[in-house]
């Protein structure tokens, strides 16, 4: 398989994953889990794949400044966002 074709792969299954994403969450909160819940499932989740991708990634040191801004740019533009999302729904 070459690398043109796994980039249309990943492409096609990441559209597929959002696309699913919005209904899958509207008929989740209501019935099965909180929004907070929810959020929390999907930062776990996430928190657990980036690790494991990350274990096979060369390590990088980081500034102690540039990880303020990285801790608070991820609050603001993943965990703030995605319950303010399930909260909407």
């Amino acid at each position: 398989m070459n690398r043109k074709f796994q980039g249309h792969l990943a492409i096609i299954a990441a559209e597929i994953t959002f696309g699913l994403s919005i209904p899958v969450t509207k008929a989740l909160i209501p019935e099965w889990i909180t929004p907070s819940g929810y959020t929390l499932m999907r930062m776990l989740f996430g928190a657990i794949v980036f690790w494991a991708v990350g274990s096979f990634m060369p390590k990088e040191k980081v500034i102690p400044k540039d990880l303020l801004i990285l801790v608070v740019g991820g609050f603001f533009g993943f965990i703030a966002t995605q319950l303010l999302f399930a909260l909407a729904l």
